[in-house]
């Protein structure tokens, strides 16, 4: 389908610009691998962690939590992440983005797209 194409194209620009952006199914990101980065970041404080806090952990990093070294920063920490998704967080928080927030860029055909106008069979279109 030539619109799903198109979306295609536009995800992978905005994924090499390191922009977040978010589906209407998901965020740009893995939300898994971010929540257990700041899990991680606290522990390495001195935060105690709940068992699901550090069972999360645990995948990322591929040890037991008692072989965790505290000095190691997440990205080298978390040995089981491929190194494109981490890179991607790392990234995208560099820029400034607040990755707990909805995204400022939203990605749907227009299809997709619940708005007074498109209920009157009418479009929206941007011009710079």
């Amino acid at each position: 389908n030539h619109t799903q194409h198109l979306l295609e194209i536009i995800i992978k620009e905005l994924r090499e610009r390191n922009l977040y952006y978010q589906t209407k199914k998901e965020k740009s990101f893995k939300v898994r691998v971010y929540n257990a980065h700041i899990n991680y970041n606290s522990w390495c404080r001195g935060k105690i962690l709940d068992e699901k806090e550090w069972k999360d952990v645990e995948e990322y990093i591929g040890k037991k939590m008692e072989d965790w070294d505290p000095d190691l920063d997440w990205f080298d920490a978390f040995k089981e992440v491929e190194y494109e998704d981490k890179e991607y967080i790392k990234e995208m928080m560099e820029n400034g983005e607040d990755l707990d927030l909805p995204a400022r860029i939203f990605i749907s055909t227009i299809h997709a797209v619940r708005s007074p106008l498109r209920q009157q069979g009418g479009s929206l279109r941007c011009h710079s």
